[in-house]
């Protein structure tokens, strides 16, 4: 009996596997804010070897719009930056994985949804009741609050299943005792999987429909157990029901389970085989038979769609992969031809476009079967074109001809496509910035909207030009594309694009000015944090042409910590004499002045006053010891203003002021070193210093020190400072 290697379970749901193909990369030319490239999927919306191939995927459909709701389906949402939301909508280097957000109460109608929210709240009621029974039974959390919504990678298809058959018995004209009882169930059954158990004696089963619905529940039950001959004997009897939504489900239901049944037969997943064996074979067969039935008899049912995919899947287990293959080109070149046009079109639309992702265009999953596709094919070389700093051992050719060359026959009808692949090969790989402008169109001024494609073309443009300080050249294209974008990501996008024009060529004040494109405020805060002078904040602040109160309010807060953790004390005390033009505006979102006049609190029993105090000191007396370990402790506590939180800009190129930082570290470091220093305060460093790196790495910041010194330090404090709490305190070093 021959078999064949699975490359990816993932094909038939057995594996949760990540959505993202790509690797991760460092820039070339290109040191730029947002557009500097990262080991982590971009995601941005515009053609670029950074992305997720399922969003270049996304971003060559020839519809913007579309374009745009599906990157806003799949964009992650900051669920690790402490729940503070991105104040930027760009989805900017993210997540390793793209993944599906579906709120599935704005696919539905309002009805279903309030009838489900019922049942979530009854149900988080019985759990409340019977934790104890079902925590034995491995339920361990039920959320107080329902989230429709398909996050990560959870079954939408399991979902849907469950709101499709709710809405059903709704709809029936059932009693609304008979329809509680039967949609809680199927809740029921939704939330606990294979750990559900049901009783005819819990239900009316009075009429035909009821009886019918609760047949179709045991079909559920049977299937979720991987029951499936069962569950098809079960289901037989529905396809002669009155109830329409239940006869057409039911017929659909036959091909799945005999599919279930081919898979059964076939796929070993321990081993990661499919075998060919007779009995399997015979229910592929069966399965065929009874989707193009089903399709037959329903040209424009609910589950057309998924009856089609799942065909594509037999043909799978049966080894045709060129099928498999050619059906989702087909699919991808005009999915409006093959998908409904309603309220679920999205939806669908995104799971086709994993399916072509994972069986089309991932080179582990298709290996054998050449991508026709000029679109997808671009998708595979652009993720090829990402420079991988780390080949952990692999050897990885480089050159034009392995990675775009060789393709150039399979865009004879898409040559525009294939120049830009070159252009980026240029722009990533080789760079030549001079040749990237030579491959690439100038932009036709009488368009008034563009494509992705169009516009991804330009920004290449722009950058080639920046990589060759022609700065107004490249400004010029921002600003007529910034004309031209017709979505607000794509807007966004250009927006930060001119803003990192500006800082390339040290023109950020351009960014300030009434009738700049840059208006976006997280933009603005950021270009303040970290490239705008002091000089010119101020001017900004005094002036008051640009921003409210509030917002002036915030870059002055924004001006003092850099005063602080420059230990400027002199523009310090020069700067803190505007907050009195905010006395009258309410700023304390926006600007934590008040800090500086309230006692530095710390755990050392330390008497340090406030930050005033401390800057103070450290402008008549900065050697002194206690004053460094203050400003320790002050730097420490101080509210920091981080525009972006998690997701702040790739700031490859150095900021005006970062290199002038002074860290905890630093402070440590100029107590240690100081032979005057107190001998308290000299513990207290060496204790502060060996316990920055009890992670592994100083998280102090980003100075690496030789362990051999680490150790001396846990030495010196043992042996010259043993009568201090500190060295009693200290057992290790790292």
């Amino acid at each position: 009996m021959g078999k064949r290697i699975i490359q990816s379970l993932s094909l038939l749901n057995l594996l949760a596997l990540p959505f993202a193909n790509a690797g991760g990369g460092e820039p070339s030319y290109n040191n730029s804010i947002i557009f500097g490239h990262s080991e982590i999927s971009s995601n941005l919306p515009y053609l670029t070897p950074y992305n997720d191939t399922r969003v270049n995927a996304i971003l060559q459909l020839n519809d913007n719009v579309v374009e745009e709701q599906l990157l806003m389906a799949i964009k992650e949402n900051d669920w690790y930056a402490d729940n503070t939301p991105n104040p930027l909508s760009l989805p900017v280097h993210t997540s390793l994985f793209v993944r599906s957000n579906y709120d599935l109460t704005k696919e539905r109608l309002p009805e279903l949804v309030a009838v489900v929210k019922k049942l979530h709240q009854d149900y988080f009621q019985y759990w409340e009741n019977n934790q104890e029974d079902l925590k034995q039974k491995g339920i361990w959390f039920v959320d107080p609050e329902i989230a429709l919504k398909c996050e990560y990678y959870c079954s939408i298809s399991d979902l849907n299943a469950t709101l499709d058959y709710i809405d059903a018995v709704e709809k029936s004209s059932m009693s609304a005792a008979q329809k509680y009882t039967l949609s809680y169930a199927r809740y029921q059954l939704f939330q606990e999987k294979e750990y559900f158990t049901m009783t005819q004696d819990n239900f009316d089963l009075s009429n035909d429909a009821s009886r019918d619905f609760y047949r179709y529940l045991e079909v559920a039950m049977y299937f979720n157990n991987k029951e499936y001959k069962l569950a098809k004997e079960v289901s037989h009897s529905l396809l002669q029901s009155d109830n329409t939504w239940l006869k057409e489900t039911s017929l659909y239901l036959q091909g799945r389970l005999s599919l279930k049944e081919a898979q059964d037969q076939l796929v070993d997943e321990w081993e990661g085989t499919i075998s060919n064996n007779e009995e399997g074979k015979a229910w592929i067969d069966q399965s065929r038979a009874e989707f193009k039935t089903y399709m037959d008899q329903y040209p424009n049912g609910l589950y057309f769609n998924s009856a089609q995919g799942l065909l594509r899947r037999l043909n799978w287990l049966s080894g045709n992969n060129v099928a498999v293959v050619r059906e989702l080109e087909r699919w991808y070149q005009a999915p409006d031809q093959y998908l409904q046009k309603d309220h679920r079109y999205n939806e669908r639309l995104l799971d086709l476009l994993l399916e072509v992702d994972r069986k089309v265009v991932d080179r582990y999953e298709n290996q054998d079967v050449l991508v026709e596709n000029p679109q997808l094919l671009a998708v595979r070389i652009l993720q090829s074109l990402r420079y991988y700093t780390y080949a952990y051992g692999a050897k990885i050719d480089y050159s034009f001809e392995h990675l775009v060359g060789q393709y150039q026959s399979h865009f004879k009808d898409q040559p525009r496509l294939y120049q830009y692949l070159v252009a980026t090969y240029y722009s990533e790989i080789d760079p030549q910035p001079k040749k990237v402008v030579e491959l690439l169109p100038v932009l036709d001024e009488s368009k008034q909207t563009l494509t992705t494609f169009e516009l991804s073309e330009q920004i290449l443009r722009a950058q080639a030009f920046e990589a060759q300080k022609r700065w107004s050249a490249a400004e010029t294209i921002w600003q007529e594309l910034y004309k031209r974008t017709n979505t607000p990501l794509q807007r966004e996008l250009i927006e930060v694009g001119i803003a990192d024009n500006y800082v390339l060529a040290d023109r950020v004040d351009l960014a300030f000015t009434a009738n700049s494109i840059v208006q976006n405020p997280a933009l603005r805060d950021s270009l303040i944090e970290d490239y705008v002078s002091r000089g010119f904040v101020i001017d900004l602040i005094k002036d008051g042409y640009i921003g409210d109160d509030q917002t002036r309010a915030k870059w002055l807060y924004i001006q003092l910590t850099k005063d602080v953790k420059t230990i400027n004390p002199t523009e310090f005390f020069e700067d803190i004499k505007l907050v009195d033009q905010f006395k009258n505006v309410d700023v304390k979102d926006v600007a934590h002045f008040d800090f500086f006049n309230q006692s530095i609190k710390n755990a050392y029993q330390y008497q340090c006053g406030t930050p005033m105090d401390v800057m103070q000191q450290l402008a008549s007396n900065p050697n002194d010891s206690h004053n460094q370990m203050c400003y320790s402790f002050m730097v420490e506590r101080m509210p920091a203003y981080t525009v972006l939180g998690d997701h702040q800009f790739t700031h490859l190129k150095p900021s005006n002021w970062a290199e002038q930082i002074v860290t905890n570290y630093d402070s440590y470091r100029k107590v240690i070193d100081n032979p005057k220093a107190n001998k308290d305060d000299r513990a207290l460093a060496l204790y502060h210093g060996i316990n920055c790196y009890n992670r592994g790495i100083n998280r102090c910041d980003d100075k690496e020190i030789p362990k051999s010194e680490r150790k001396r330090w846990f030495d010196t404090l043992k042996r010259e400072h043993s009568d201090s709490q500190w060295a009693k305190q200290q057992k290790y070093y790292w």
